[in-house]
């Protein structure tokens, strides 16, 4: 049907000299486009007298008619209707539409089927099926009815007593679900059925969406990168409308579509919105996979994208992990003598002071423990810019200034003192040497457990 209108569309503007080169073999697309930006008369009139055309694309507003120029120009553009349905051309890549990158400000991932809607079965069910690519304007009431709420059937509720029937679901007092919802079914309609509950009301979001290889299901097409983006463009924007105001959005992904996957995420939340890349630890050096360390530097990381619905709403906690190697460097005692004056206090080696306390040098957890409920009093110098920090060189007294903002510090010899207090955190509910946590996560196994009979658990 497509084809055939495309025929006759181009057989009506055969009539305009004006756009044709060559013999009236090839349209001049630039000029045909310029002249529907300025609603050439002479143009308007043409496509007007024409029934098909007038009725696919002029809409009638109360007594007159409106050329729909964006759907034109989608039609009728010969190398965006090579799919038929799609204004995408076949090729990933940085592309600025028509105009040249001088011309423009943005920059934009371009792939075919951009401008569709996939439904993305993963099931097993789902492996012969061929995927359909729903395009935004051709097929506008099949993705209104894709997008549809749908129903959530087979309640189960799982409580400390074992399996029970939901009657109901709990709810507060503005009618908002309170309950922790396991739902399994394709994620893209599972979205939109959450839509109403839960739009703009999201705190957090993690997801770890396939990593496109080749055993993966539903990629039977044969543009299994473009299949791959449109799946997340989808998801993505459903995601940025669920979340809060101050929400964010953590998105894991591995090495192969990480770079697509940045620019997409930057186009949905916008690049001003991007927080982190964290780095984690996915690999060890063991296994079939160092038989190619000849070849290539074995991968043993993975990615997770951190975006803000706003980045400005972001307010993080800091994290910390224990650490059990103490700072060789906080190596120095400082005895108060009981004086909240620190022109009395006293300084002098750690070591000295261990040895005093009678403690077992060689426990090194005894000593570590020691020092964290020492921490007060166990400091290092550090070299410093300020102006009255470095007055005080030569000096043989510890000396005391206030910040701008209220902040007390000390100095000794044209140094600041750092305490050793600044790197106990509490971790688990206990004070414990600290080391905060990044975007560099090496810590957290993110490898399937396996147990005695060799079973992944």
């Amino acid at each position: 049907m497509v084809n055939i209108f495309k025929k006759k569309l181009y057989k009506l503007l055969e009539r305009d000299s004006r756009l044709w080169e060559k013999d009236k073999k090839e349209l001049n697309e630039t000029l045909l486009n310029d002249l529907i930006d300025k609603m050439d008369k002479k143009l308007i009139e043409l496509l007007f007298n024409n029934k098909e055309v007038k009725d696919k694309f002029f809409i009638k507003i109360n007594d007159a008619f409106v050329l729909k120029v964006n759907d034109l120009k989608f039609f009728i553009d010969e190398n965006k209707l090579d799919n038929s349905y799609t204004q995408y051309q076949n090729k990933i890549g940085l592309r600025v539409s028509n105009k040249l990158l001088s011309e423009r400000d943005e920059v934009v991932l371009d792939w075919p089927f951009k401008d569709c809607v996939l439904e993305g079965g993963m099931t097993k069910e789902d492996q012969k099926r061929n995927e359909i690519f729903f395009n935004e304007i051709l097929a506008e009431d099949e993705i209104d009815r894709l997008k549809d709420p749908k129903a959530l059937v087979h309640w189960k509720r799982y409580t400390k007593k074992g399996e029970e029937k939901v009657k109901e679901l709990k709810r507060d007092a503005e009618g908002i679900i309170r309950e922790n919802l396991v739902i399994k079914g394709n994620n893209l309609l599972a979205l939109h059925s959450l839509k109403e509950q839960f739009t703009g009301k999201i705190k957090l979001i993690y997801i770890d969406p396939p990593f496109a290889k080749e055993a993966d299901t539903f990629y039977n097409d044969n543009f299994k990168r473009s299949t791959w983006l449109v799946f997340m463009k989808n998801r993505l924007k459903e995601a940025f409308e669920l979340l809060h105001k101050d929400g964010g959005i953590f998105i894991h992904i591995d090495d192969k579509h990480q770079p697509y996957l940045r620019v997409l995420c930057d186009e949905v939340f916008g690049e001003e919105n991007f927080v982190n890349t964290i780095v984690i630890k996915s690999g060890r050096d063991e296994g079939v996979k160092m038989a190619h360390k000849e070849r290539k530097l074995i991968k043993f990381k993975e990615y997770i994208f951190f975006y803000a619905k706003n980045k400005q709403n972001i307010l993080l906690i800091p994290q910390y992990k224990q650490k059990n190697i103490w700072d060789d460097r906080y190596s120095t005692w400082l005895e108060k003598n009981s004086s909240i004056d620190p022109r009395k206090w006293e300084i002098y080696p750690l070591s000295k002071k261990i040895k005093e306390t009678g403690l077992d040098i060689a426990d090194d957890e005894e000593i570590i423990e020691w020092k964290i409920n020492n921490c007060e009093n166990i400091i290092r110098l550090a070299a410093n810019n300020s102006e009255k920090i470095k007055n005080t060189k030569g000096g043989k007294e510890i000396k005391a200034f206030k910040t701008p903002r209220g902040l007390e510090v000390f100095a000794f010899n044209g140094q600041k003192i750092l305490f050793a207090s600044n790197k106990i955190k509490e971790i688990d509910g206990e004070d414990k040497l600290g080391e905060y946590i990044g975007d560099l996560w090496t810590d957290i196994s993110i490898l399937p457990l396996v147990n005695k009979q060799g079973k992944i658990r």
